[in-house]
């Protein structure tokens, strides 16, 4: 746990389309990632949770965990950007370790070497009321041997910015929160867009609203 405040926790393995490759989660998580992958309503993306008081004033901060290079923080910056671009009520804030601040950061990325099959994850943790509190994302550098090129790393943090709004998986292919990075997913959909806006409809829909209230739907269907 990374407040003692914090009673539970979900996580959301990204991996590589790869033979035989099946979404695994770490040995310690007991197995709690939501089920999120199993859910039936065709062409679908999981709406998971919403963010609590964090969010009241539009802002969510960022930090980076320990060294990495420019260009792979840069690749990062970009895959926020995009979603902050296309959702108006909201603005990332990056801060920096030495940033004095009284709030604890909301999204903290950190880079990993080489994470076999996993490109990504996020650990999401909860306060008391069920509301997302913080977000753990880990970025691999690469895979299988091979380093992942920046379009990569901005696609790996694209899908992990998008579990960090309270996004699950897709059920289908070609959908940039499939839980196998795979062709024509590079980009925010009107679908993973409106599913991050019901998911925190309190803030980014009823733009007036303090009170943080849960999502109202559990899946938003991407395709007639």
């Amino acid at each position: 746990m990374l407040l003692q405040t914090l009673i539970l926790f979900s996580v959301h393995p990204f991996i590589l389309n790869v033979a035989q490759a099946k979404e695994q989660d770490d040995d310690n998580n007991n197995n709690n990632d939501n089920g999120d992958h199993d859910f039936e309503e065709k062409d679908s993306i999981m709406i998971c949770c919403s963010w609590g008081d964090n969010l009241v004033d539009g802002k969510l901060t960022y930090t980076f965990q320990g060294k990495a290079d420019s260009e792979l923080k840069q690749a990062v910056r970009a895959g926020i950007k995009e979603w902050d671009d296309k959702i108006a009520a909201l603005q990332f804030v990056e801060i920096s370790g030495t940033d004095k601040q009284e709030q604890y950061p909301d999204i903290q990325l950190k880079f990993r070497k080489d994470g076999d099959e996993i490109a990504g994850r996020t650990i999401t943790n909860f306060n008391t009321f069920g509301f997302i509190d913080n977000n753990l994302i880990t970025i691999s550098k690469g895979a299988f041997g091979n380093t992942f090129d920046s379009k990569t790393i901005e696609i790996v943090t694209k899908h992990e910015i998008g579990h960090a709004l309270g996004l699950g998986h897709a059920n289908f292919e070609g959908n940039l929160m499939a839980a196998m990075i795979n062709e024509g997913a590079g980009s925010i959909s009107i679908c993973e867009l409106e599913g991050a806006l019901q998911a925190n409809y309190w803030k980014f829909i009823d733009e007036d609203n303090n009170t943080p209230q849960p999502p109202k739907i559990d899946h938003i269907i991407c395709k007639d």
